[in-house]
C-alpha cells in the first residue's frame, strides 16, 4: 500500500514537473535579467540606469516593470467600461511597465499596439489589458481598443 503511494506521488510530480517545464508563458524569458530597484533612491534613477545598461553593446533592449513576471501583484484595481457603473467593475492587477516592456519579453498583442515612447498620446493613462479581463468586461479583445476605461 505504501509502495503504491509512493509510486502515484512520484507520478503526480513528475507530471507537474513536466508541465512547469512545458507550459508556454507567454513570454521569452532566456537571456534576461531582472535587476530589483528595492529603494526609492535606485527608482528615482531608474532612467539613469537604463542609459547606462543600455550602453553595453551586448545588451540588445531595456526596459522597466513595477512587478517582474512570475511575481505576486498585489496592485489590485476596480476597472470599469465607460456607460457602466462603479457597481459593474472588475477586479485587475495592475502592473505599471516601461516603453519596449512586451517587445523585449516577446509578448504578442492579440488586438491594438504596445506602448511607444515617441508618442505623446502614449505618455498617461493607457492601459493593456489581457485575455481574461476583456472576457471579464463581457467583450472581444478586439473590440476593447479605443474604449474608455473608468478606475
Amino acid at each position: 500500500m505504501v509502495a503504491i503511494v509512493l509510486v502515484c506521488g512520484m507520478l503526480v510530480i513528475w507530471k507537474q514537473l513536466s508541465f512547469m517545464e512545458e507550459k508556454d508563458l507567454g513570454f521569452k524569458p532566456e537571456s534576461r535579467v531582472i535587476v530589483p530597484l528595492r529603494t526609492d533612491e535606485a527608482k528615482r534613477n531608474y532612467e539613469t540606469l537604463k542609459i547606462a545598461i543600455g550602453q553595453i553593446n551586448s545588451v540588445p533592449a531595456v526596459s522597466g516593470m513595477e512587478v517582474p513576471p512570475g511575481t505576486e501583484i498585489f496592485g489590485d484595481m476596480p476597472l470599469f467600461l465607460d456607460g457602466q457603473s462603479m457597481d459593474e467593475a472588475i477586479i485587475n492587477r495592475i502592473n505599471k511597465v516601461d516603453t519596449g516592456y512586451l517587445e523585449l519579453l516577446g509578448t504578442k498583442l492579440i488586438a491594438g499596439r504596445t506602448f511607444k515612447k515617441t508618442a505623446e498620446s502614449d505618455s498617461v493613462g493607457k492601459l493593456i489589458i489581457n485575455r481574461t479581463s476583456a472576457n471579464n468586461f463581457g467583450v472581444d479583445p478586439q473590440s476593447m481598443i479605443g474604449r474608455v476605461v473608468h478606475i
